[in-house]
C-alpha cells in the first residue's frame, strides 16, 4: 500500500518538477533519479497559470528549452519508448520534436535504446511528414546524422508527404547543403530526382527557384 506521505511528496514533485528544470537542474536530477520519481511524473504536462495544461511531457519540454536534460531523462529507468511516443504539438513524437528543434537532442534520441522503429517511423499530423523531412527542414546537422547511419534506406529519401514532395525536394527548398549531400549519396536515383509534388514540381525546379 502507497503511504500518505508518499503520495503528498509526489504530488509536490509533481507540481515543481518544471520549475526545477528550468532554474535549478540539480534539484531537477535528485528529483529525477529519485525513490519518488515514477512514469506519471515523466509523462506529466506542463502547466502554464490560466491556461489549460500543454502537449509537452518533461522530455519533450526539455527538447525545446533544457536539451542538457535529455540525456539524463533517457537514461532513467522509467524512460521507455511509451515516452517516446508520446505526442505533442502537430501530433510529432519526441525524435520529431528534436528533428525540429534541437540537432544535439536527436542524436541522443536517436541513439537512445527506447528509440525503436515505431519511433523513427512515425508521421505528424499536417503533412504526414516523416523525421526525415523534419530534420532537412529546420536541423541540418539531425538530417545527416539520419543520412549517414545505418537505420537510412532509399526509401526514407523517396517517401513522399501529402503534397507529394519527398525528401530531396524539402531539402533542396529549405537545407541546399542536405540537397548537395543527398545528391551525391547513394540514395540518389533517377527515380528520385523524377518524383513529382502535387505542383508538379521535381527537385530540379525546386532547386532552381
Amino acid at each position: 500500500m502507497v503511504s500518505v506521505e508518499r503520495i503528498a511528496i509526489k504530488e509536490i514533485l509533481k507540481n515543481c518538477i518544471y520549475d526545477k528544470l528550468d532554474n535549478n537542474f540539480n534539484e531537477f536530477l535528485e528529483i529525477l533519479n529519485s525513490d519518488y520519481c515514477d512514469k506519471e511524473l515523466l509523462f506529466k504536462k506542463k502547466q502554464y497559470p490560466g491556461l489549460s495544461p500543454s502537449c509537452d511531457n518533461i522530455l519533450n519540454y526539455a527538447i525545446k528549452n533544457k536539451a542538457r536534460a535529455v540525456k539524463h531523462i533517457l537514461k532513467s529507468k522509467h524512460c521507455s519508448e511509451k515516452l517516446l511516443l508520446d505526442k505533442c504539438l502537430n501530433g510529432m513524437n519526441a525524435l520529431m520534436y528534436a528533428a525540429t528543434f534541437n540537432s544535439d537532442a536527436f542524436i541522443e534520441i536517436f541513439e537512445s535504446e527506447h528509440c525503436t522503429e515505431k519511433v523513427k517511423s512515425e508521421k505528424n499530423l499536417s503533412h504526414n511528414s516523416s523525421v526525415l523531412m523534419l530534420a532537412c527542414l529546420n536541423q541540418p546537422k539531425a538530417a545527416k546524422y539520419f543520412l549517414e547511419s545505418n537505420y537510412c534506406t532509399e526509401g526514407h529519401i523517396l517517401y513522399q508527404n501529402n503534397k507529394g514532395a519527398n525528401t530531396l525536394m524539402i531539402a533542396c527548398s529549405q537545407q541546399s547543403d542536405i540537397g548537395k549531400f543527398i545528391l551525391k549519396s547513394k540514395y540518389c536515383s533517377k527515380e528520385l530526382l523524377l518524383q513529382k509534388s502535387d505542383k508538379l514540381a521535381n527537385s530540379f525546379t525546386i532547386a532552381c527557384c
